[in-house]
């Protein structure tokens, strides 16, 4: 049994093993590879990992969007110097346009710090892409994404 509650002990793959995991994956054909978590961005080598992988293939991070700041965001930034950038995708966990919905999946507050974090990257340079998980109770309100997803000025809001 794992844990990945904010009070459980860090873990992530060690810089070397994931050098091995990439280099087993290209040999077996894999031309992408996926790094998640719990929150990939808590991994103080991330970009490390990403700089390693990106010549070879594409590199999607899947985030909840939230912890880009300061030293984390200045780290994933210098990746942007990269020739091999283009490869690079953040992909940010968005459940919903409407407060009610995604924050009571991801907690309270989550879904203004989510589209805080999709602007902020997006307008750093970084690709970014949402990703969302339909269920029975988001399945009505998908459409709310709809202006999100299409308008760049877009403010979530509180739905009735």
């Amino acid at each position: 049994m794992a844990s990945s509650s904010h009070t459980a002990a860090h873990r992530g793959l060690p810089l070397e093993s994931f050098r091995q995991v990439v280099e087993e994956a290209l040999g077996l054909g894999c031309r992408e590879i996926f790094l998640t978590g719990g929150e990939p961005g808590i991994v103080p080598h991330l970009p490390d990992m990403i700089g390693y992988a990106a010549p070879s293939m594409r590199v999607t991070v899947l985030t909840n969007g939230m912890l880009w700041k300061g030293a984390r965001l200045a780290r994933l930034e210098s990746l942007l110097a990269l020739p091999d950038r283009d490869r690079l995708a953040l992909q940010i966990s968005l459940d919903s346009g409407s407060p009610e919905i995604h924050d009571r999946n991801r907690g309270a507050g989550t879904l203004s710090k989510t589209v805080a974090g999709i602007r902020l990257l997006r307008d750093r340079g970084f690709r970014v892409r949402t990703g969302t998980t339909e269920t029975t109770h988001t399945a009505e309100r998908m459409a709310e994404l709809r202006p999100f997803l299409t308008t760049p000025a877009y403010t979530p809001h509180a739905h009735t």
